[in-house]
């Protein structure tokens, strides 16, 4: 199915086309990263249970050669 475009539709959007046209190699990368977005997506919660609890996930790496001590004690 062909669709035409008159003029009046593109001089109308012609401020927005410019815009996209500027920016299409980032539109591109977006769209190749779509399986990674997807995927943060869907690992939100846990992503902001991190977010949430980031003080004690610092002090647990400052701490990490300890925490490995007592791994290997038990």
């Amino acid at each position: 199915m062909a669709h035409a475009v008159n003029k009046s539709f593109i001089s109308t959007n012609l401020p927005n086309i410019t815009t996209v046209a500027g920016i299409a190699t980032q539109v591109t990368n977006v769209a190749n990263s779509l399986s990674a977005i997807t995927t943060a997506n869907s690992n939100s919660v846990n992503i902001n249970t991190v977010a949430t609890n980031i003080t004690d996930v610092n002090t647990v790496a400052t701490n990490i050669t300890n925490v490995n001590n007592i791994g290997s004690d038990i």
